[in-house]
């Protein structure tokens, strides 16, 4: 019963820590590039409550982003615009293709901060 109440703990405290981490400025993401609803959208945390859905608008980083549709990749990118579980990624750069690990699919890891900004309006 104890194993059960920390495993439950454990999984809401990765779940919260993720979601209250994203906030504008740069980042590297770990996710997918998928076409969703006609709509071709990156996408960390995909099917999971925590699914983050980012939107990319710029013609040179679709572009760059071709490569890599359908592919689990890790890029680095600003984000210029949150809204909740949403947003727009400008200026991509360094995208790898990455390997799913299954075991970390709800990892914090696949969100890193490393220089915040402020948004754009």
């Amino acid at each position: 019963m104890m194993n059960r109440i920390l495993l439950i703990f454990f999984l809401t405290i990765f779940s919260l820590e993720s979601y209250a981490r994203i906030s504008c400025g740069t980042f590297l993401l770990t996710g997918k590039y998928i076409n969703r609803e006609d709509k071709l959208v990156y996408v960390v945390f995909e099917k999971t409550e925590d699914e983050h859905v980012f939107e990319i608008h710029k013609k040179d980083d679709l572009i760059k982003m071709a490569a890599v549709l359908n592919g689990e990749t890790q890029i680095k990118t600003n984000i210029v615009k949150i809204d909740g579980m949403n947003g727009t990624l400008e200026n991509i750069s360094d995208i790898k293709l990455v390997v799913p690990d299954p075991l970390m699919l709800n990892s914090a890891d696949r969100i890193k901060n490393l220089k915040v900004r402020t948004c754009k309006k």
